[in-house]
């Protein structure tokens, strides 16, 4: 396998030898998201199921701002693996906000669990619709994340202009103890549905969640083919009596086009393998299944494909 400069020189800083693939365990990257959002923590129990079951490969965690910056890691070579939400598909096809040309490194390991979006505000305030966001301050995600571009295009699909509300930039964890303690009005949230942490579940029993207008929803949808129509059930959220119409899309495992093809055919099965422990780290009892591949609209990596085709599915 090839091993870049900028590679050589992180396994010596971590102490490891430079040399064959006999000389050394060869350590993988894998970008996540800020430490103790879903990402980190979800990729710190894949690459623990990796290193505990895959011989002579080390899974290591980076954590960062999210899809953005795990896409130019990526790009980079800083990163061979990275969660993702489905901006990536945008990104390898390159006609989204940021890329002006294909990112044609990019390849998909395995879909992992859906992202939806909602609005969460006060139990006690006015707002009743993304249009009475306006003015207010907003949390839409950390920069260089995922959630911030869904929230961007949340916003733009409404109406509301860039300018129209006081945007503030954290994650979603910060964004929920922010909303807790009244420095921001409301919190465009992007995530699994229900879990998170005993903190999230406390927090979650004083807001109110708002869903998406039908006319936001369907211009949404069609801006992009990863969006799905979601409706979010009644009782999913405490105080919540009736279904709310929003968005969502896939959350998946990439790589680089590069990595070696054993590598990643043993990493998919290991998933699907320890599905019933991984799966346990994951908000809303989403059930990991090879058959979920269909919601993978970049090309899989050709371990990945291997693993698939065996698992009779494709």
């Amino acid at each position: 396998m090839r091993i870049t400069a900028l590679f050589a020189l992180l396994l010596l800083l971590c102490g490891l030898p430079v040399g064959t693939a006999s000389a050394f365990q060869p350590v993988y990257i894998m970008g996540s998201s800020s430490m103790g959002g879903t990402y980190y923590q979800l990729a710190g129990i894949i690459a623990e199921a990796v290193n505990d079951k895959v011989p002579g490969v080390r899974l290591a965690v980076q954590p960062t701002g999210g899809t953005a910056e795990n896409i130019e890691n990526l790009e980079k070579g800083i990163n061979q693996f990275a969660l993702t939400d489905s901006f990536a598909v945008m990104a390898y096809e390159g006609r989204d906000l940021f890329y002006e040309r294909p990112q044609s490194y990019l390849r998909a390991v395995v879909p992992l669990y859906p992202e939806v979006a909602r609005i969460l505000v006060p139990a006690d305030s006015a707002v009743r619709s993304l249009a009475d966001l306006a003015g207010r301050r907003v949390v839409i995600g950390r920069k260089g994340s995922g959630v911030l571009v869904t929230a961007q295009q949340i916003l733009s699909a409404s109406g509301l202009r860039a300018d129209a509300i006081d945007a503030a930039y954290l994650g979603m964890g910060e964004g929920l103890l922010a909303l807790s303690e009244g420095s921001v009005d409301a919190v465009l949230f992007v995530g699994p549905l229900g879990g998170g942490s005993a903190m999230e579940q406390e927090i979650l029993s004083r807001v109110r969640v708002l869903g998406l207008d039908e006319a936001t929803v369907r211009k949404v949808v069609s801006s992009a083919p990863y969006w799905r129509e979601v409706s979010i059930p009644a009782g999913t959220f405490p105080n919540q009596t009736e279904a709310l119409k929003t968005v969502g899309s896939w959350t998946f495992l990439a790589c680089r086009f590069d990595v070696d093809d054993d590598i990643v055919h043993a990493l998919s099965k290991t998933v699907y393998d320890e599905a019933r422990a991984i799966g346990a780290y994951i908000p809303g009892a989403v059930t990991i299944e090879p058959g979920q591949v269909k919601e993978l609209l970049i090309p899989l990596h050709d371990g990945a494909e291997r693993f698939f085709r065996e698992a009779g599915v494709l």
